[in-house]
């Protein structure tokens, strides 16, 4: 593709070409199969993931109860904030891009932070974990899985796309020359 740039000096870039994986779904494909209700409580609640090879989380589809913006969080195993991105989402189910860049890890945590929430999520028990996509990513649980296993927190049909394969780099040297004198003319 083209790429543009102000160049004032002479500069170096480097071009890889890079390929994406096929995208593959896991995790329940809507909210139909799971009752529940909308949350607006707190922002304490998520789903719980390993991944088992590096990916990106593309997107999730998500129904809101109330439209506007909301920060989605991935947390590592140490409750440090590796992920973030505030998305406006609209009243209604809707997929949210996410693009999130994961390494090989356990004990992920995927959450809303903030004064709004108001999502669906499911608090009748029938969530069955995990929702692995094999050699991948795997949901393992919620937060509440001591008092509450089977609840589901917000994120369905996520769309995670394995790590591709990327060429050798090749410099490209964008080159200035000096500002040629202005000739005069007689």
């Amino acid at each position: 593709t083209d790429y543009s740039a102000s160049v004032t000096a002479t500069t170096t870039y480097y071009v890889e070409s890079s390929t994406g994986g096929a995208i593959q779904k896991v995790g329940p494909a809507d909210n139909l199969t799971l009752t529940g209700t909308l949350f607006t409580a707190n922002a304490d609640h998520g789903l719980y993931f390993d991944v088992l090879a590096p990916c990106v989380l593309k997107s999730v589809k998500v129904y809101a109860g109330a439209a506007g913006d909301r920060q989605i969080d991935v947390l590592d195993n140490t409750n440090a904030v590796i992920k973030t991105k505030t998305v406006n989402i609209p009243a209604g189910e809707s997929r949210v891009a996410l693009d999130f860049d994961l390494q090989t890890g356990t004990q992920y945590f995927i959450k809303v932070t903030g004064a709004l929430i108001d999502l669906f999520r499911s608090n009748t028990g029938t969530a069955t974990y995990p929702y692995t996509l094999a050699g991948l990513v795997s949901i393992t649980e919620t937060d509440v899985k001591a008092a509450n296993p089977g609840y589901y927190y917000y994120f369905y049909d996520w769309e995670v796309q394995k790590g591709g394969c990327s060429s050798a780099r090749i410099a490209v040297t964008a080159t200035v020359n000096p500002e040629v004198a202005k000739p005069t003319i007689t």
